[in-house]
């Protein structure tokens, strides 16, 4: 596979996002961020996270795994968040922590 987008979903509505991603994308693989060490991101072109905000950041798990991940400059990194109501700082979060490990956050969608 040459795509992955990762989510985390507590209710499911993030995983439903993350479904119809992965639905459109081709060669694309589904995987939960909980699960992602089971991975060699550096295979992947393009690399999507889906998660919730809780209040107004990203959820700590969801910043923990990805604080351990290393990608490179030529992967099209996105990232996709689920809110009702204020976006808060999750975006930003996730483009600083892609930024840290060696990528650059292209897309996304809050």
């Amino acid at each position: 596979m040459k795509n992955i987008v990762f989510y985390f979903s507590g209710t499911g509505n993030n995983l439903y996002i993350a479904k119809s991603i992965a639905e459109k994308m081709k060669d694309t693989k589904l995987k939960s961020i909980l699960r992602w060490k089971e991975e060699n991101l550096i295979d992947y072109q393009k690399i999507g996270f889906v998660f919730p905000i809780y209040n107004l950041h990203m959820p700590i798990i969801v910043e923990e795994q990805i604080k351990e991940m290393k990608f490179n400059k030529n992967q099209y990194i996105f990232g996709v968040i689920g809110h009702a109501g204020l976006r808060g700082i999750g975006m930003q979060r996730l483009k600083n922590l892609v930024g840290q490990n060696e990528g650059i956050l292209l897309g996304r969608i809050e």
